[in-house]
């Protein structure tokens, strides 16, 4: 995945239905939550399940989605912003400790994810969580050294 730096000043959603997707939460966490992204306006959450992660981001985002099965639960928790501003990014995920949850996976939705079955981002997701703690392990080992 690439990554590019965010400009935590701009204020300018990009066009789309502004939500929430949310995986691994209880419904007191998810209630939080809720209250929490309307500090954003952002009004919409969208609970992801183990039975609807099969789903595409856009089936989930337009609530088009089905059950699916045969899918691999992933052990995680998740937040993934749709059309948000880089500065509402940038806020929520500061900000987001505050709710006194566990710390998620967070992601935002582009023009190629949106076509990726939740699972598969989440799995994609947790795969990049485990290179940056070995990469900030080995970066730590060799300084230690110095």
């Amino acid at each position: 995945m690439a990554f590019e730096k965010i400009d935590h000043q701009n204020n300018s959603r990009p066009e789309g239905k502004t939500c929430l997707l949310v995986y691994g939460y209880n419904e007191t966490a998810l209630n939080k939550i809720k209250h929490y992204a309307l500090d954003y306006n952002i009004i919409e959450l969208v609970h992801v399940t183990p039975t609807t992660m099969g789903n595409t981001l856009q089936n989930l985002i337009e609530h088009t989605e089905k059950p699916t099965f045969g899918v691999d639960q992933v052990d995680a928790q998740a937040i993934v912003l749709n059309a948000v501003s880089p500065q509402e990014l940038n806020n929520f995920v500061i900000n987001f400790k505050t709710l006194g949850l566990p710390n998620p996976l967070f992601a935002v939705v582009t023009p190629i994810s949106i076509n990726w079955p939740f699972h598969e981002l989440l799995k994609d997701l947790l795969e990049e969580k485990a290179m940056i703690a070995l990469k900030k392990k080995f970066s730590k080992n060799d300084s230690d050294r110095s």
